[in-house]
């Protein structure tokens, strides 16, 4: 038996280090349409520095209010660089 979908999972930033920099990425899932199977690509958001605050990137700053405030950030990070308020988990 699968375990349930977590509706929130695709709004969920968590931490993706790649080529030496660590950013605050989303996965939302996709559907291919001629196969019908979910794949997952990183959306990045912003960097991550190594007292975990965050630094938006032109992604977040194009998103819409409605797209930041879906947003679902680790407690623990320092979102001071934000201009617009968030959700925080």
């Amino acid at each position: 038996m699968t375990r349930p979908t977590n509706p929130n999972a695709q709004y969920t930033i968590k931490p993706h280090t790649t080529k030496g920099h660590t950013y605050a990425s989303t996965q939302p899932p996709t559907t291919n349409p001629k196969t019908g199977k979910k794949t997952y690509k990183h959306i990045h958001w912003g960097t991550i520095d190594k007292n975990n605050k965050f630094t938006p990137n032109n992604n977040y700053h194009k998103a819409t209010p409605q797209q930041k405030n879906q947003l679902i950030f680790p407690k623990h990070w320092n979102l001071t660089n934000l201009t617009q308020p968030t959700q925080i988990s």
